[in-house]
């Protein structure tokens, strides 16, 4: 899998836009996600016919384009419901380990189990082969995994795409500028967005505050629009590369810092910080 450089969740930003441009926003977001639930059903299609999903699937040129609009960004709508929907894998693929883990099966039965499972082969229709032995893993056994992981992703509704963000770069003409201060120095950037209108652009003006400039990083050509409560927000998405590692250059091992254990957060540091949320919950899990 590719390694790709850390960014910083874009801290989202209001716009004081014009009514008319508001609707233009609100109605390519709409578009985008009405896409992504399609898109979404695509997926889950795929997952369950060859075990994966496919981000360069891209044989239907029509439908898609004709919900989300420009090639570029039903591709990068798709990218994103990839991602989405991967990560929930992920976690089922834990809850399945455990599940083995946890259950009387003999051991050889939970290697191989354990093997479908790292290499998410749980629906694959081709041959799952044991590293050493070569041995095929039989129908049954694969019939078994199918079964856990039913199980497992029964207990946890997969991932509401109708309301995710929409995230664009500059391939859609979404390219974030930063300008001198405008509107008594409340607009920061100003967002050019392709509208689902054939060659029109709106220029969006994002309000910044104290917090957002404050943050480390360095700001990306990308954005995110949301809309919550009625309220559009855009954010500037961060590439946080440079930032960490000039950090862990930085760090001499020195300074203090003040931890309070406990049980239902792990720790909770004197510099606000809380780590392990939830931690009692998984020692019941492992005691279990």
């Amino acid at each position: 899998m590719a390694r790709t450089k850390p960014a910083h969740p874009p801290v989202m930003l209001p716009s004081n836009l014009t009514v008319s441009k508001e609707q233009a926003v609100l109605a390519l977001l709409r578009a985008y996600r009405a896409g992504a639930v399609l898109l979404g059903r695509e997926q889950w299609r795929l997952f369950f016919e060859t075990g994966r999903f496919d981000r360069n699937h891209d044989v239907d040129k029509v439908t898609f384009a004709a919900v989300i609009g420009a090639a570029n960004r039903v591709q990068m709508c798709r990218y994103q419901v990839v991602v989405q929907l991967q990560g929930w894998v992920s976690n089922r693929a834990n809850e399945f380990r455990d599940t083995v883990n946890a259950s009387s099966l003999p051991s050889d039965t939970k290697h191989m189990l354990h093997t479908i499972n790292r290499a998410g082969a749980w629906f694959s229709r081709t041959d799952v082969v044991m590293k050493g032995t070569g041995e095929i893993i039989s129908v049954e056994i694969r019939r078994l995994a199918r079964s856990i992981t039913h199980h497992v992703m029964s207990e946890h509704r997969p991932p509401d795409l109708s309301r995710i963000s929409m995230r664009l770069d500059h391939r859609v003409g979404s390219i974030a500028k930063p300008v001198k201060a405008m509107q008594g120095g409340q607009v920061g950037w100003w967002v050019n967005l392709s509208t689902r209108e054939k060659g029109r652009k709106i220029a969006v003006p994002l309000l910044i505050h104290a917090y957002h400039d404050r943050r480390p990083g360095r700001a990306t050509d990308g954005i995110q629009v949301n809309q919550r409560d009625g309220r559009l927000t855009f954010g500037i998405v961060t590439d946080m590369g440079e930032s960490c590692t000039a950090s862990r250059a930085a760090y001499d091992g020195s300074g203090v810092i003040a931890l309070d254990f406990g049980l239902y957060m792990l720790f909770a540091t004197s510099e606000g910080q809380l780590l392990g949320q939830g931690w009692l919950k998984q020692l019941r899990r492992y005691d279990a």
